[in-house]
C-alpha cells in the first residue's frame, strides 16, 4: 500500500493475510522549482498560493482555503476538476482542469504550494509526496477522521506546514510559510527520495513475497 495508514487498516480487517502486507510511501516528483523574490515577501496579502488538483466536494473541502483568501487577502490559483461552480475575485483565480505542463507553470510561480488532504478515508494525495522538491514552502490541509495520524505520519519528513482545514489555521499556515520564505531552506528528507522506496520494496517486500 501506499499509506501506513490504508496498510494498518487492511491488516486489522484481514488479520490471516496481514503478514503478506506492508507499504512504501510515494516520493517527490521532478519539478522545474522558481522561487522568484520570495524569500523578500514580508507581507501575508501580497504572498501567491497555488492549489492544484481535483477538489470534488465529495472527496474534498475546498471552501475554508478560498474563504481564507478572501479573508487574508492572499493570492490564490485555484486549477482542477470539480463539481463546483468557484468565482474568481480579486485575488483569487478559478480555472478548470489544466495540462500537465500549464499546471506545474502555476505551481512553479506561486511562493506557496497547497494541499489538500480528503474528507474522509486513509488515503494520502499523492500530491504531497510530489510537490516535496519545490524549493518552496508546502501547507498541507489535514481533514478527515485520521487527520491526527495524518499529522504524526506526515509531520515524520519535517517538510510540511501541516494545518486544520478551517480558515483561522489555513491562515496561520500561510503566515508561518511567509516566515520560511525568509529562510528559504528547504531540506529534502531521505524518505521521500526514490531511493529509499526502492530499497524498501526491494528489501522488505522481497521477505513478505518470499511467504505468500
Amino acid at each position: 500500500y501506499a499509506s501506513p495508514l490504508t496498510l494498518k487498516v487492511q491488516r486489522d480487517t484481514f488479520p490471516d493475510l496481514a503478514h503478506k502486507m506492508d507499504y512504501a510511501n510515494q516520493v517527490y516528483a521532478s519539478v522545474q522549482s522558481n522561487g522568484r523574490d520570495s524569500v523578500n515577501r514580508g507581507n501575508t496579502s501580497q504572498i501567491s498560493v497555488a492549489y492544484s488538483g481535483a477538489y470534488r466536494s465529495t472527496v474534498r473541502n475546498i471552501f475554508p482555503l478560498y474563504n481564507a483568501a478572501r479573508m487574508k487577502g492572499f493570492r490564490l490559483s485555484i486549477c482542477g476538476p470539480s463539481d463546483l461552480q468557484l468565482q474568481s475575485t480579486d485575488n483569487i483565480t478559478v480555472r478548470g482542469k489544466l495540462p500537465y505542463k500549464e499546471a506545474t507553470r502555476v505551481e512553479s510561480e506561486s511562493d506557496v504550494i497547497a494541499c489538500l488532504c480528503n474528507r474522509r478515508g486513509t488515503q494520502i494525495p499523492g500530491k504531497i509526496y510530489y510537490c516535496a522538491a519545490y524549493k518552496k514552502p508546502i501547507v498541507v490541509i489535514l481533514d478527515g477522521e485520521y487527520k491526527e495520524e495524518l499529522r504524526e505520519f506526515l509531520g515524520s519528513f519535517d517538510r510540511f506546514l501541516l494545518c486544520e482545514n478551517d480558515e483561522n489555521s489555513i491562515i496561520e499556515a500561510i503566515e508561518q510559510a511567509r516566515d520560511q520564505l525568509r529562510v528559504g531552506e528547504y531540506e529534502l528528507p531521505d524518505q521521500l527520495k526514490p531511493e529509499c522506496m526502492a530499497r524498501r520494496i526491494i528489501g522488505e517486500f522481497a521477505f513478505v513475497g518470499s511467504e505468500i
